[in-house]
């Protein structure tokens, strides 16, 4: 069997609502028909308001996660575009081997309180959204986002939104579900869910 550590997998996803954003991931990779628990760690906490999930090689997260919270140190206050470009610009730095990941970021601008989401696929390129961003092993994910996310919902709505999305996109319910992780972002709060493994 191939070593788990190199296997991509996972799936995240950030969506964003009124002055409110989500962000999401699984708890799952598949190898050779086998799956596997995933959750070690690939979203975080960047900043007050700020949050970052990776999909891909399970080695190149760990880096990538680890190099990410030193650069924002170098940092005082920053917004999500801010951390979003710095991102993107050391994945574009030179290397031997490209990092074999794909990330989505979400936030609030503290000051505008307006939502900000992007994804930045493996060779560093922005892609920002208004609505919704999803990447990693289930497309159906993308799918179910364009079905059931609407303008404006409210941070209860966008985790109903944000759960089925992730749930039903990555073909987790039933007694199959390895469940899921989700934050929910506010002006005012911060929420953690967990959807927990059957």
């Amino acid at each position: 069997m191939e070593n788990i550590a190199s296997i991509p997998g996972g799936s995240v996803v950030a969506m964003a609502g009124d002055e409110c954003v989500a962000i999401a991931t699984d708890h799952i990779i598949v190898c050779e028909g086998d799956k596997y628990d995933f959750d070690f760690g690939n979203m975080f906490k960047v900043h007050p308001f700020i949050y970052m999930a990776i999909s891909g090689c399970q080695e190149d997260i760990i880096r990538l996660r680890n190099r990410m919270l030193l650069r924002k140190n170098m940092f005082g206050n920053f917004t999500p575009e801010i951390y979003a470009q710095n991102l993107s610009n050391y994945l574009k730095e030179p290397r031997l081997k490209p990092y074999q990941v794909e990330s989505v970021v979400a936030g609030l601008n503290t000051e505008t309180v307006m939502p900000f989401i992007c994804g930045v696929n493996t060779s560093g390129e922005l892609m920002n959204s208004k609505d919704f961003s999803a990447s990693g092993k289930c497309p159906a994910i993308g799918t179910m986002c364009k079905a059931l996310w609407k303008p404006d919902l409210k941070p209860s709505d966008l985790l109903t939104v944000i759960s089925d999305s992730i749930m039903d996109g990555s073909d987790l319910m039933g007694a199959d579900c390895w469940g899921a992780t989700i934050y929910v972002v506010h002006k005012t709060s911060e929420k953690i869910v967990l959807l927990p493994k059957n």
